[in-house]
This record gives C-alpha cells, structure tokens and sequence, in this order.
C-alpha cells in the first residue's frame, strides 16, 4: 500500500469520526432544554449552542448579563491614566466562549434577517463602522437576549415542580369538601333516613 492510499484511508477514517461525533452532538444538543432554547434561533447549530452552554456551565453564575459579557471579552472596562479616560476590552476572558458568540453573531446576521439584531449590524455598518467592530457589538447584544432565555429555562423546572405540587394537593382539598356531613335529626323521618343510611354505609367508601 503507497503512501497516498494511507493519507486517504486516514483522512477518510477522520471524516467519517467528525461525521459521528457531529451527529452525537446534534442528538445531545436537541435533548439538552438550554441548547435547544438557543438553536430555536436560525443560525446558532447544534455544535455552536452546545460550545455556549457548555462554556458558561451554569448561568446562575453570572448575576446580570454584563457579567457574563465581561466574562466572554464582549465588554469593556473603564481605563485611566491622567487626565486621560477611556475604554478598553478587558483582556482576561474565556476566549473559547466569545469565539462562540462571535460564530453565533455573524450567523444569525446571514440567516436570520427577521431579527432585529440583523437591523442593528446594517444600521452599525451604513454608518461606517468595521464589519469585524460591527459584530462585536451585534455579539454583545445577543449576550443580552440569550442570558435571558438561559435564565429562563433554569427557572422551568422549579416552576413545574411548584406546579406539580400544587396539583397534587387540589384533590386532596376535593376530596376533604365532598366528605358527606350528618345532618341533626328533625323527627321521625330524619331519623329514619339517617339510620338507613347508616346501615347501608357510605356509598364513597364502597366506590373507593
């Protein structure tokens, strides 16, 4: 066997690993709720929203959306030297995430004109801005919205478990207020209609 007959099984052998490993993530990022809340927007893929979430862990980390900004490189901090005062992007940030937002950025600019985030870069380019600036700022809007439906789905379990527990003791209310009440005897017939219902027991417990 040449040489070239072994690049090429490799390199076949290598795409066909990328392939399963892409189709493992999709099917991990569909079952998982926050990478799904993220691919609901066209242009965030499979392997994009699960970089995302993967990177931020958990959102209650982070407790508004500018730190979660500043954490992916997307903000900016307050530099003073002098009389001199301005700002500059932080340079300690998780370099993998804003590359994730970048991605996430400049694909939903491509497929998804419906959103107003698409507007946004239009309106930062037409007024000569650089496309790569234009993007950043696009990124750091989308950190606003998307820090919103991550927050979001963390709080969907705690409100079906309220929910859950409230349903579970409805009945139980029920059926204490259809609990049959003895009446007070007023005669001879309610006497007598209290003791055949006597005798012949509860009709809620035979049910039962």
């Amino acid at each position: 066997m040449t040489q070239i007959q072994v690049s090429a099984s490799t390199a076949l052998a290598l795409k066909q690993a990328q392939k399963s490993i892409h189709n493992q993530l999709s099917r991990e990022s569909k079952n998982n709720p926050a990478a799904a809340k993220l691919m609901s927007y066209r242009g965030i893929g499979s392997i994009n929203s699960a970089q995302i979430v993967a990177e931020v862990v958990d959102i209650d980390r982070f407790p508004t959306n500018n730190h979660l900004a500043s954490y992916s490189g997307l903000a900016r901090t307050e530099h003073k030297a002098g009389e001199n005062d301005n700002e500059r992007p932080s340079q300690l940030y998780n370099h993998r995430l804003k590359n994730a937002f970048f991605t996430a950025a400049r694909n939903i600019t491509v497929w998804n004109p419906a959103l107003h985030l698409n507007g946004y870069y239009g309106h930062l380019c037409a007024k000569g801005m650089k496309h790569t600036e234009a993007y950043r700022r696009v990124a750091r809007a989308l950190v606003r919205r998307l820090y919103r439906d991550l927050k979001e789905v963390k709080r969907q379990p705690n409100k079906e478990a309220r929910h859950e527990g409230n349903r579970t003791t409805v009945p139980e209310r029920l059926g204490e207020s259809k609990q049959p009440h003895a009446s007070p005897s007023a005669g001879n017939q309610h006497s007598t209609e209290r003791t055949t219902f006597e005798s012949r027991g509860d009709p809620h417990e035979v049910q039962r």
